[in-house]
């Protein structure tokens, strides 16, 4: 799938999305910095505002694309500051 590529999860489809952050070979090997505004996502994956956060998740899986994924999350960090651009 595409970078920005929507996902509804097979087993509980309205209530959890999966975004396309990166896809391809392009950057394997490296670390990657990914910056995103969780508010406009959730607008964009579920049409609406979110409610109050009770969790974050962040995950690397192809239960989706059935292809091979390996991910490492370091130096994660979540602020109020308002961010627009993705990278």
């Amino acid at each position: 799938y595409p970078a920005g590529t929507i996902i509804a999860s097979p087993y509980f489809p309205s209530t959890e999305k999966a975004i396309v952050l990166e896809s391809g070979p392009a950057r394997v090997g490296h670390w990657v910095a990914e910056r995103v505004n969780l508010v406009a996502d959730y607008r964009r994956a579920f049409g609406g505002n979110p409610p109050e956060v009770e969790r974050i998740a962040c995950a690397s899986d192809s239960d989706q694309t059935h292809s091979p994924t390996t991910a490492d999350f370091d130096d994660l960090q979540v602020s109020a500051q308002a961010e627009t651009n993705r990278r």
